[in-house]
């Protein structure tokens, strides 16, 4: 006898087990009720299997059935839904589906398929994108070789639809470019399941907005692009930057070709910035999206003042630190952050780094070596805390954790 595989079945009489009120009676199906544990009655493992906790939680559907090691010898099986019931007797449903095995007709009139739906593992699997005019062929796992699939696509006038049983081809036509809902109507006796997947069809969509400071003083600034959706597949994002350079990542240029945030130094503040960028995926890039950035070296514009920090206190907005700050360029990235922090550090002398919350203690230390310093904040829950940076000068910086 296996572990947790040793009930012998019998009949629960709640009544008898504990008086219930009135107002709890009114709720309950049957107050009396045969069992035999589902695992046992479909010989989950054919008896070579310790059983846990996830296999008597499970929702056993003859639509999804069990895969080895812990499968079913049975071709086809009937198991109820949700509620309790006297199971040695017939039902509609029961009845029904014994009628139609002993002619020899599969059939599913199981409704555990449908009540349990998201406990049966069925799933579509194929590519999360079609670059045009290319075809995708896709399948639902672990679904009974008896059962029987209609498959549909939206929207439907954009692509030719070939089914195969379990298979479905899917083609892209008209140069269709954008997202595509491919579902997958598995039928049974009770009622349809369904199962959709959500697909990507060709480029990336153009970005439509970049954060950044309103104006850009003399000094490195943030600019982060908005980041497309993961099923959109994009693996880099490529920057032209006029009148200015990308200086974070080091690469030093007015073109960088990596992740959707960069730190860039305005080149001539007269004229402002015009930053260009677009999106790669395996299809290929999408359209430039571009915005211009104004700049103005002379102290106006929407500079974030940083701010002197001694001892955890901070001194007033009066003691802004602008222009100590654009010949620093000390710079924290990303921000928001989930894993780690870099923080960028100048060639002036800068000792030790501090990350504090928000009641001043002191949550990270590291000492500074190096210009540039990695470190760890996944431990750090969702709030906003504060960057220290002490050598000839003390500064702070706002840190938001965000995963």
């Amino acid at each position: 006898m296996l572990p947790l595989d040793n009930a012998n079945g019998g009949i629960y009489d709640i009544n008898a087990l504990v008086p219930l009120p009135p107002v709890i009676q009114g709720f309950l199906v049957e107050d009396q009720f045969n069992f035999i544990p589902t695992f046992s009655s479909l010989d989950i493992g054919g008896g070579n299997q310790t059983i846990g906790i996830g296999d008597l939680n499970k929702a056993y559907s003859p639509l999804s059935p069990p895969k080895a090691p812990k499968n079913s010898p049975f071709d086809n099986f009937y198991t109820n839904p949700l509620s309790s019931e006297q199971h040695i007797q017939f039902t509609l449903n029961n009845g029904n589906w014994l009628m139609d095995e002993l002619k020899n007709n599969v059939a599913f009139y199981s409704c555990a398929s449908t009540a349990c739906t998201g406990t049966l593992g069925l799933k579509i699997l194929g590519a999360n994108q079609i670059c045009n005019p290319n075809s995708q062929t896709y399948t639902v796992d672990n679904l009974s070789p008896s059962a029987t699939v209609n498959w549909s696509v939206t929207p439907s006038g954009s692509f030719t639809l070939i089914q195969n049983g379990n298979n479905a081809t899917l083609t892209p036509v008209g140069g269709y470019n954008g997202n595509a809902i491919l579902t997958a109507s598995v039928g049974s006796n009770c009622e349809n399941v369904l199962i959709t997947k959500t697909i990507w069809v060709g480029v990336p969509s153009t970005i439509n907005e970049l954060s950044h400071v309103p104006v850009f003083g003399c000094t490195m600034g943030e600019i982060n692009a908005q980041q497309s959706p993961d099923i959109e597949g994009v693996y880099q994002y490529e920057w032209i930057i006029s009148g200015g350079k990308v200086v974070i990542p080091n690469v030093n240029s007015s073109t960088y070709n990596g992740i959707s945030t960069v730190f860039v130094d305005p080149i001539d503040s007269s004229y402002g910035m015009t930053v260009k960028i677009r999106a790669r995926n395996n299809c290929g890039v999408s359209a430039w999206y571009t915005k211009n950035i104004p700049t103005d070296c002379d102290g106006g514009g929407g500079v974030t003042p940083l701010r002197f920090s001694s001892n955890n206190k901070t001194l007033s907005d009066e003691h802004n630190l602008d222009t100590d700050f654009n010949n620093s360029k000390i710079a924290v990235y990303p921000n928001p952050a989930n894993q780690q922090i870099t923080v960028y550090t100048p060639s002036r002398k800068y000792d030790l780094i501090r990350i504090v919350d928000v009641n001043g203690r002191i949550l990270i230390e590291k000492n500074i070596t190096e210009n540039t310093s990695q470190i760890d904040v996944s431990r750090l829950s969702n709030n906003i805390y504060f960057i220290q940076i002490e050598g000839e000068i003390n500064t702070t910086q706002k840190l938001v954790i965000q995963n």
